[in-house]
């Protein structure tokens, strides 16, 4: 899980929980905003994109996925730095790991910025705002069924390796083969 605190001129505005992800993004009306991205105390990159998720790897399935960062697997002890339609295509997901603190600085003006914790609950932020995120002290433990397989469901989710429990590909007869 993350904690992730928004800071405001050196105070702390607000601080949640986050089994998912922590977001920084623009409203659909607003331009592109432009962060500065901190790991640790060193600068990783300034970004201009859409927005920026981090995300744990429970989260690294959700909104993550679809933002095109990488899946990690449970148990995993990093978190995911994704950019959202950042403005160069150099601009990468990475993954760091968990013991790091990353801070995210909304470094220009723009219409409307939020910040949101697993999207549910968030509030808008402000040039020079902060957006902490360090593993939370806090553990979840999830219950799994003794059979669960984390690749199985992963290819049947996103329709992996279609075949036989092998592994064997399927050859389907189209038209065109016969």
């Amino acid at each position: 899980m993350l904690e992730a605190s928004l800071v405001r001129q050196e105070t702390s505005a607000l601080t949640f929980t986050c089994l998912n992800d922590a977001v920084i993004t623009k409203t659909a009306l607003a331009r592109m905003i432009d962060l500065r991205v901190e790991i640790g105390d060193r600068w990783l990159a300034d970004i201009r994109s859409d927005g920026v998720i981090l995300s744990t790897p429970t989260g690294s399935t959700a909104y993550n996925l679809s933002a095109g960062g990488p899946i990690l697997t449970p148990g995993t002890e990093g978190i995911v730095v994704t950019p959202l339609c950042p403005h160069t295509l150099s601009m990468r997901p990475i993954v760091v790991d968990a013991s790091l603190r990353l801070t995210v600085t909304l470094l220009k003006d723009s219409e409307e910025v939020f910040f949101t914790a697993d999207g549910q609950t968030g509030m808008r932020i402000r040039v020079g705002d902060q957006l902490r995120v360090r593993r939370s002290p806090h553990r979840l433990t999830l219950v799994t069924l003794p059979n669960h397989d984390f690749f199985a469901l992963l290819r049947e989710k996103l329709g992996w390796g279609v075949g036989s429990n092998t592994g064997t590909p399927r050859i389907r007869e189209t038209p065109d083969s016969r």
